[in-house]
């Protein structure tokens, strides 16, 4: 016979299982305790190899699985650390039970760095295009658009070149490429800051601030400073090639360092100057 006491403890009981049943829940649909299953996996800032990193999991370290995206290619997970980012679902051991997280597209700049030794800069998307100089790993660029095939980019270049194009393959974008705007018009010319010499062979400084003269030697005086990644026009050199004369910005010219600028044109076919 079930007593009033046998009755009271056994709605306590009851009642504490449905209050663990519903804490319990959403635990088990977030898919705790995924398991990476690779050596080393980046933990990104969105699903695909676009995005910024936000560290590196490594095997056998423990998840949470928060979601996936549309096709579940990618998982959004949580670390123990408290990291949260997405990885590529081919290295994570669990079930998303369908959670679905959606995919906008990145906020912040837009901008990227170069990643090869040198890297063409030239006027529209492609090899074909004119070349307008050449770019150093680790130059800062900012993301202005891309072609139809997200094989290009047109960049601004901070301090020099706007408007001009590079190959996406040898850059690093702090979003993916198919974010930035379609550009259309793809055959215009690069927006100088002035005519560019008849030969129009430019010259990117390198330096992270560059020294113009009034003369090819460093006895001769300073008149202007400048900045890494600005666009210059080469007119000439000296007989040893030490020296460049170039136009600046503002129509003026002078004296720099070859060390110090890079460029595609070759700087000893350039007409000696004195």
């Amino acid at each position: 016979m079930l007593t009033w006491h046998h009755a009271r403890r056994l709605t306590a009981v009851l009642l504490l299982a449905a209050v663990f049943l519903a804490l319990a829940a959403p635990v088990a649909a977030q898919g705790n305790a995924t398991i990476v299953n690779a050596s080393r996996v980046n933990l990104r800032n969105g699903p695909g190899v676009g995005y910024g990193v936000v560290t590196v999991l490594t095997r056998g370290q423990q998840v949470t699985l928060l979601g996936a995206n549309a096709d579940a290619s990618w998982y959004q997970v949580q670390t123990t650390f408290g990291h949260v980012g997405w990885v590529n679902a081919r290295y994570v051991a669990g079930n998303y039970a369908g959670i679905t997280v959606p995919q906008t597209a990145p906020t912040g700049s837009q901008s990227a760095v170069v990643t090869a030794h040198f890297l063409n800069v030239r006027s529209g998307p492609g090899a074909n295009f004119p070349d307008l100089g050449t770019l150093s790993r680790g130059q800062a660029l900012d993301l202005v658009g891309r072609n139809a095939d997200n094989s290009w980019v047109q960049v601004n270049i901070p301090g020099g070149l706007q408007g001009v194009w590079v190959s996406a393959r040898y850059i690093s974008a702090s979003l993916p490429i198919s974010y930035l705007p379609l550009v259309s018009n793809t055959g215009v010319s690069p927006a100088y800051p002035q005519p560019v010499p008849e030969w129009g062979q430019v010259g990117i400084v390198t330096a992270p601030r560059l020294n113009v003269r009034y003369g090819p030697g460093v006895w001769h005086g300073v008149f202007t400073r400048l900045s890494q990644g600005e666009g210059v026009s080469l007119i000439g050199r000296d007989a040893s090639g030490a020296w460049l004369l170039v136009q600046l910005a503002n129509g003026s010219t002078g004296w720099v360092s070859s060390g110090f600028i890079t460029s595609s044109f070759p700087f000893h076919l350039l007409p000696v100057r004195s």
